[in-house]
């Protein structure tokens, strides 16, 4: 997965209802076909702690980006993990295992989606 770079693409996030709320974080995410890209952003705010624990929950949070995979990497997709201040205390596993968990339940939500248009649309 890339990163988010562009302001605009987190201007977008702000914007849409889709989210996912989750034991440790919060997945702000839009599907649209006018993206081009598989493109997560990362967010975690002075709530978290100082600039020495804030840094240690990004590292995580690429750290289980870098190596998650979709089954279809859904090329039209965005999203913003937020992280929340129960992260920082958090052992690695129950971190990886809760975020995969947060990312997996985005990815098939706009899988199903997608079936779903592709029905609708073969019904016509």
């Amino acid at each position: 997965m890339q990163r988010l770079t562009k302001k605009k693409d987190y201007d977008r996030l702000r914007e849409v209802k889709q989210k996912k709320i989750c034991r440790y974080f919060i997945v702000v995410y839009l599907n649209d076909e006018t993206i081009e890209k598989t493109a997560v952003g990362i967010t975690v705010s002075k709530k978290v702690g100082n600039a020495v624990a804030r840094n240690k929950v990004k590292r995580r949070i690429k750290a289980v980006t870098t190596h998650y995979k979709t089954e279809n990497d859904n090329p039209n997709t965005i999203a913003n993990i937020i992280a929340l201040p129960a992260a920082l205390n958090t052992q690695w596993l129950d971190f990886k295992k809760e975020l995969t968990r947060c990312l997996d339940k985005v990815f098939d939500k706009n899988e199903k989606q997608n079936k779903w248009q592709n029905y609708s649309a073969e019904c016509q």
